[in-house]
């Protein structure tokens, strides 16, 4: 029997699914809880009520910028934790490697990974980075944030349907 912690290990089509599910149920309860549909400055029941997210494109292509509320980030319990180094065997060879909680990768429908980096405070934009093997909870990088780079490590679904504009309504 599969174990049910490999779907979010290993990028399939119906794990990607499941994150595509979180990542509109996530943005739903953010739009709840804010009482206000998620990237939008639609109407709510205070006139000059500020959305809980904001999305800033480039016109420049690329990642977008989500900007999130102090109220969203309580809301939601977002978690950060820093890039940094940590002596870790890969290959049965120790070395000194740049490491993240492993709850802060998170893989794209290509099976590219990548994870939220905190840009400025309450700014976020996805850094893409390469897992070179994953020990417990950890991830090994050989490509991702510069040491000491917050990444989020709780919250990332909420950023993700932010960032594809499902507001729970889809």
């Amino acid at each position: 029997m599969m174990n049910p912690r490999d779907t979010f290990r290993r990028p399939t089509p119906r794990g990607l699914t499941r994150s595509i599910r979180g990542a509109a149920a996530a943005a739903t309860t953010l739009a709840l809880l804010a009482g206000t549909a998620a990237c939008s400055s639609g109407s709510s029941s205070q006139p000059d009520a500020q959305p809980p997210a904001t999305l800033q494109t480039s016109k420049a292509g690329g990642p977008a910028r989500v900007t999130l509320t102090d109220d969203a980030i309580h809301r939601i319990d977002l978690l950060t934790a820093a890039v940094r180094h940590a002596r870790v065997a890969v290959g049965g060879r120790p070395a000194s490697s740049i490491v993240v909680p492993y709850s802060a990768v998170i893989y794209d429908s290509d099976g590219k990974s990548w994870a939220y980096a905190e840009v400025a405070p309450r700014v976020f934009v996805r850094e893409p980075l390469t897992v070179a093997a994953v020990q417990g909870d950890t991830a090994v990088l050989s490509t991702g944030p510069a040491d000491g780079t917050q990444v989020v490590t709780v919250g990332a679904p909420l950023l993700v349907g932010v960032e594809a504009q499902i507001a729970g309504e889809e």
